[in-house]
């Protein structure tokens, strides 16, 4: 019986495919997230961290290099981040590997020292996001279906969701 190359792909493909929402893939020990400019990074750690938690640096860009700004352990481990552009705010969005039903630190912000000011559970968040966005597949993260927009005028943050609705967080300024 001979089995020409593409009946060998079919049988591999049957066997060892699964779908896409049947299982997560395991947690990189280290994750890499940018600001949009560039002029920003965040790198988060699993190694050493408190279970479900990550240790994250923040790191701006200057003319004289690369500098550390503070560290923190965020509250979650997170499967997007936005960085404003100077290092103001950050937010981490959804749980890596988390269904979107268990959805605790669904969106959380830190401060330019990176001292957690807000944290929201998507149905804190979002109760009704069902109306808003359809069903989505276990491990899918939320923020698939309702991509936000940020906008840090000053000393606020506005999370700007797609339908129109905001959240906004307000800090003092730091003496």
């Amino acid at each position: 019986m001979h089995f020409g190359r593409a009946s060998a792909v079919w049988v591999c493909l049957t066997i060892g495919a699964s779908p896409a929402y049947g299982s997560c893939l395991a947690v990189n020990t280290t994750r890499l997230f940018a600001a949009q400019t560039g002029e920003a990074y965040l790198r988060a750690d699993l190694a050493g961290a408190p279970t479900g938690r990550s240790m994250a640096r923040l790191y701006l860009f200057s003319v004289t290099g690369e500098h550390l700004v503070w560290t923190a352990t965020l509250a979650n481990v997170p499967q997007t981040i936005w960085i404003d552009p100077i290092g103001r705010w950050v937010v981490t969005l959804g749980n890596h590997c988390n269904s979107p039903s268990d959805q605790e630190h669904a969106l959380t912000v830190y401060d330019e020292r990176g001292r957690l000011i807000a944290d929201w559970t998507l149905n804190e968040l979002v109760p009704d996001l069902h109306k808003h966005v359809s069903v989505f597949e276990v491990h899918t993260p939320w923020t698939s279906e309702a991509p936000l927009r940020f906008e840090a005028p000053f000393n606020e943050l506005r999370v700007i969701f797609p339908w129109g609705e905001s959240k906004v967080v307000s800090r003092k300024p730091a003496k």
